[in-house]
């Protein structure tokens, strides 16, 4: 009976193990190497849930949409803008879509999916990718040990470097 009880609390010690490293919590870090400060405003999907959460916080503001990604409908989205001097860097969490305002210029993607290898580990279940945005407006993924701003970029997957699109 006792060996039977150690052989299933292993099991699920194992089974929690395994699961875990199947799923983590993303998000992004970018660099501003543009050679001026600049505005970003990301946009994030959020489900039915998440708006009830959020609808009453003044900081946040929340859009009413309707995105349809494979099975699931996205009815809101969160808009939050940071301020981004050159050579810094911050997180914008997992965006579908990121305006950048550099001076009188203004950029927009669309964030194409990140290959699980551009991101680092981090706590927990927790992994970031980090991106660099150029002078040209080209948004490079780095690796994921990069610190800093690179002059160097890794070998780009398809669809990066992001390129702007018009408003």
């Amino acid at each position: 009976m006792a060996m039977k009880k150690t052989s299933l609390l292993l099991i699920l010690a194992l089974g929690t193990i395994l699961l875990s490293a199947c799923h983590f919590i993303p998000d992004d870090e970018l660099y501003n190497n543009t050679g001026s400060d600049i505005v970003i405003t990301a946009y994030t999907l959020i489900s039915n849930g998440t708006y009830e959460e959020l609808k009453n916080k003044p900081q946040v503001k929340i859009n009413q949409i309707k995105i349809q990604l494979g099975t699931h409908t996205y009815n809101y989205e969160i808009e939050r803008t940071f301020t981004l001097k050159t050579v810094q860097s911050t997180t914008i969490g997992v965006p579908y879509k990121i305006k950048i305002q550099r001076g009188n210029q203004i950029y927009c993607y669309d964030i194409k999916w990140i290959p699980y290898g551009f991101y680092k580990s981090m706590k927990g279940s927790w992994r970031i990718a980090r991106l660099q945005i150029q002078q040209d407006g080209l948004i490079y993924l780095l690796s994921p040990e990069t610190s800093g701003i690179v002059t160097n970029f890794p070998p780009q997957p398809p669809d990066f470097p992001l390129h702007p699109k018009s408003e």
